[in-house]
């Protein structure tokens, strides 16, 4: 009998956790970046197509996790050329790799707000990233800048595009 409450328990805590859960408003919530271009211009543009589940609680963020993707192949840059090659296989590889995802390990409370670290999923690469990140009105917003070459997306030693890609991040949550 002892077990059989102990099972119910376990369960009972397990849903609870995802009772918190709070859904990614996909049509709200977007992923942009900015990129040197020629170390004298910036190539700005954007991915949608967001989805995932959030558990965000300020005041319990032990239990805090944030489990996201967007769809590559949603990348704009206002440039349909450009657009196209960066969906092919010297960028992005969409076809083989359909998402790019952020999954947490931990969730912190810092001077300016919060500190997400987890693991950056994108071309198949995963890298453990830290990502500063504002909470208000149901809405985690972040920067962050990685290494475009750490991902093996894009050229190497090239003087056309930059290295150092600056993330910005709008989860909107239900």
């Amino acid at each position: 009998m002892k077990i059989k409450h102990f099972a119910t328990l376990i369960a009972l805590l397990a849903s609870t956790h995802f009772i918190n859960a709070q859904n990614v408003i996909t049509e709200q919530s977007n992923v942009s970046f900015e990129i040197n271009k020629l170390t004298v211009d910036k190539v700005k543009g954007s991915f949608t197509g967001m989805t995932g589940t959030v558990v965000f609680n300020t005041n319990e963020l032990e239990s805090a996790f944030i489990d996201v993707c967007i769809d590559p192949a949603t990348v704009n840059t206002d440039n349909a050329k450009r657009d196209a090659h960066l969906k092919n296989e010297d960028f992005f590889e969409v076809e083989t790799y359909p998402t790019i995802c952020y999954k947490t390990s931990s969730i912190s409370k810092t001077d300016d707000g919060y500190l997400a670290k987890g693991i950056l999923t994108m071309h198949g690469i995963n890298n453990e990233v830290e990502i500063a990140l504002y909470y208000s009105d149901n809405t985690l917003t972040g920067e962050v800048e990685v290494d475009r070459l750490d991902y093996h997306i894009g050229p190497k030693n090239t003087v056309t595009i930059g290295n150092r890609v600056t993330l910005t991040i709008v989860c909107v949550l239900e």
